[in-house]
């Protein structure tokens, strides 16, 4: 059994696969209290093979339960490496890039995201052209904010979270309040980390990029703010998205959400670069992905036209956010994110389900 599931996984990943910068051997292992199998999936030259683990320390590791493997095989339309409760049963060593990237193959969207994906590109056909700014709307209705995620259109809300206690506030002031609270488990120390701890690192550290890269909200700050717009019960759990500057490199590189997503700006500056739906032919979305769908083209104020041709055709639309602000990024829009200064955002998406009852209203 242990060893059909690791060829599962490895022909998922193969049918996955994409042209990346990683390269090298993982090794997984496949443990429970009966007994364990290993194999060896090496990486080179854009090309993936399986064999029997050598006697070779291999560039990886990623250790799991043969039910957990299994569990994700079945339910590769949401799986997410970053879940803390997939992260609490693997052990992972080595190259965690090379882990993650190979893992990642194995996610495929839902046939329910499969078909609102199509709807929305015909939907937004044209949007290249007549859409070339992003409006600012004060306060607007619920009604209104869900017509405009109907018309696939992103704007920028103020005023909606004037009743925050933390906007605007320095970093260094947040750490105060909140810098006891549990924020993740940091895998490459594999310990518990606070929220003063990654406040500190940022403070601490002046040339790599320090980002959370959405992680679940503490709930010690989920207990303090108020939802724009909806009932909690209509959106997923809240993610903290925070940093140091990264002036022309991005914090997150070009993607796109499967859900109507909204983003709100606490702290710093950040540019958002969007692009519509009806241009996926220009930005090469990757095959592997689930609840969000990243991009070959990564960072797009440097791209290399040799290699991704098609770009030279695409527009994008900019807007700079503000603390206090919240941008409403309908779903299937793709966006990378520039952080100007020391940044805290918050973001939730409104569930697909929440969003046709409440649009049947």
């Amino acid at each position: 059994m242990k060893q059909e599931l690791i060829n599962q996984l490895y022909t998922q990943m193969v049918s996955g696969l994409y042209p990346d910068e990683n390269y090298g051997t993982c090794r997984v292992v496949l443990e429970d209290a009966k007994d364990s199998y290993q194999a060896d999936i090496s990486l080179n030259n854009n090309t993936l093979r399986i064999a029997e683990s050598s006697s070779g320390p291999p560039d990886a590791m990623v250790k799991l339960s043969p039910a957990l493997l299994s569990d994700i095989l079945a339910n590769a339309d949401r799986f997410d490496l970053r879940d803390p409760l997939i992260l609490a049963q693997i052990e992972t060593k080595g190259n965690l890039a090379l882990a993650s990237f190979l893992f990642t193959l194995i996610k495929r969207p839902s046939a329910q995201i499969a078909s609102l994906l199509e709807d929305t590109e015909q939907l937004t056909a044209g949007y290249r052209d007549s859409i070339t700014a992003i409006k600012r709307v004060y306060r607007p209705s619920e009604a209104d904010v869900l017509l405009l995620m109907e018309q696939s259109v992103p704007f920028v809300v103020t005023g909606a979270l004037d009743n925050w206690p933390f906007v605007s506030k320095s970093l260094e002031q947040i750490k105060a309040e909140y810098g006891d609270a549990a924020l993740r488990h940091n895998m490459e120390e594999d310990r518990q980390e606070t929220l003063a701890d990654f406040i500190e690192k940022m403070e601490n550290n002046t040339n790599d990029l320090v980002y959370t890269f959405g992680c679940p909200l503490p709930l010690a700050i989920w207990a303090d703010i108020e939802l724009p717009f909806f009932q909690w019960d209509s959106v997923t759990s809240p993610q903290i998205w925070m940093g140091r500057r990264t002036g022309k490199t991005p914090c997150t590189t070009l993607h796109r959400d499967c859900t109507h997503n909204m983003l709100a700006h606490v702290s710093g500056r950040k540019k958002m670069i969007l692009f519509s739906p009806d241009q996926s032919d220009s930005l090469y979305p990757v095959p592997a992905f689930n609840t969000f769908q990243p991009c070959s083209v990564r960072d797009v104020k440097h791209v290399d036209l040799s290699l991704f041709p098609a770009f030279a055709k695409a527009r994008a639309i900019e807007v700079t956010l503000e603390p206090g602000e919240l941008l409403v990024i309908p779903a299937f829009w793709f966006h990378c994110v520039y952080a100007l200064d020391d940044v805290f955002s918050i973001s939730f998406a409104l569930l697909w389900d929440a969003f046709k009852k409440l649009n049947q209203n």
